[in-house]
This record gives C-alpha cells, structure tokens and sequence, in this order.
C-alpha cells in the first residue's frame, strides 16, 4: 500500500513538528525512518495513521484518506511500549485479540462479545501472530511479567493480527535483546515478501542499513529518501548540519 505525503505541515502548542514534508513510499517495501531524537518521527507516523490531523498538506494511502484506509482496516500501527499501561489485569493473548476488535465493529459485531462467541479466523489471526512473534508458549501470562523484549513482541503480534496492508512501527528495537531484534526484523522481511508495506522509526542505523529497502532521513521534513547506501553516501552533509551527535553515528556505521 502506497504513502503519498505533500507539504504536510503538523506540531503541538503551535510549534511545527513536520514541517513542508514531501513523501513517496512506494507499495511493498520495508522502510525505515532515521532521524535524531525530537525530529519529529513519531509524529509523521500518527499523520499517516491519522491518529493527527495536519495543520497543512495531505496525505494519501492507496489512494485514500488516512482516516478511510484505517476505518478499512488497512493500517496498523505499533506504539512505543510506554504508552501502554503494563499493569492492566490482561494477558499477552488478550492484548493481540484486542487488534481484532476493530474488524468486529465493521461487521456490525459488538466489541463486548466473549471470544469463544467469536469466528475460528478471529482466532486464527491472533494465533498466527502468537507464532510469529515467539509469544505462543506465553499467550496466558499477564502482561506485567514480560521483559522489555516481550512486550514489544506483544505488541507487534497486536499489529499483525490486524492483517493489514500497511504496518507503522514507532522505535520496535528500543529496550530489546540480540534475539528479539533478529525475530522483528525477520517478521518485517516476510511481511515484505508478502507484498505489505512496513514503515519502522529507529535508531539502529546498522540494522535498517542491512534490513531495509528504503532509507529516509528526516528532521522535521524529508531529508533524502533512497537506498540506504545511496542516502549514506550522499547526505550525510545535510544531517551533520542538523545535528552533529546523529550525524557521527551516521558515519560510524558508513
């Protein structure tokens, strides 16, 4: 699923965020969004999902609204794991089943229903996301027990049991191990082989070097957007101006 994004210009307090950001992320491809802290990543993703509206600009997804494509059901969006509250009475497999809550209501279904009332593909998507994510074994544990690792596994099996086409990670490597970052990235690779769109904001700049198709550097606007080799070699320039500490680990993993 395409993004098309043009002289989007949003922020808090009156104070732009994004400001004039132009954006093409053609369909099927694993994109990953770098920039240096407060440059505003975070709040290009919730543009995209249209959690915010933009103060100016526009954007398209598959040729819809971001509010139509999510209504659809075609985005899905994968939070930081603070802001979620990990001392709620739930289980891991509560919270990966509440990703397909939103399908109910566009059937007419009420949310409230218990899930065993619910179809067997309900059940069948939040198993496969359990599989996914290595979190099957620990579906029945509560949620306040898990380690940094887990819960951002938790909530990338919330993510792929929507089964949407376009998937929206906000820092999904953050606070995790060797091994939980080797399994995220491997299920963005076969979601990419799948055909879906996956848009991750990082810092691993090594790993979105290897891993994804599409680099964009970004510092409250679009800074250059490519291959990562071809965006590595060619604008470093633009970000040591912008800032110098993201800057020197830029080159450090050129």
């Amino acid at each position: 699923m395409a993004i098309e994004a043009e002289g989007l210009c949003a922020g808090y307090h009156g104070v732009d965020a994004v400001a004039d950001a132009r954006l093409r992320i053609p369909a099927g491809e694993l994109v990953a969004l770098v920039g240096p802290n407060g440059a505003g990543k975070s709040t290009l993703l919730k543009l995209i999902m249209g959690l915010i509206r933009p103060r100016r600009g526009q954007i398209r997804i598959g040729g819809r609204s971001p509010g139509q494509a999510r209504g659809a059901g075609d985005v899905a969006y994968m939070p930081q794991h603070e802001t979620l509250d990990w001392d709620f009475p739930a289980s891991v497999r509560d919270v990966v089943f509440s990703a397909r809550y939103p399908s109910l209501r566009r059937n007419g279904v009420q949310r409230w229903l218990p899930r065993r009332w619910l179809g067997a593909e309900h059940h069948q998507a939040v198993a496969e996301a359990l599989s996914a994510t290595d979190m099957a074994e620990l579906a029945d544990r509560h949620i306040s027990e898990l380690s940094g690792g887990q819960k951002k596994r938790v909530l990338l099996a919330r993510a792929l049991a929507q089964k949407a086409q376009l998937l929206l990670l906000d820092e999904p490597l953050v606070g995790v191990d060797r091994s939980s970052e080797a399994l995220i990235f491997g299920v963005l690779r076969d979601l990419r082989a799948a055909g879906r769109t996956v848009v991750l904001v990082t810092h691993d700049i090594a790993g979105a070097r290897r891993h994804a198709d599409r680099l964009v550097l970004f510092n409250r606007s679009v800074i250059a957007s490519g291959p990562p080799e071809e965006v590595m070699a060619d604008e470093r320039s633009l970000l040591r101006a912008a800032d110098p500490t993201f800057a020197r680990g830029l080159q450090e993993e050129s």
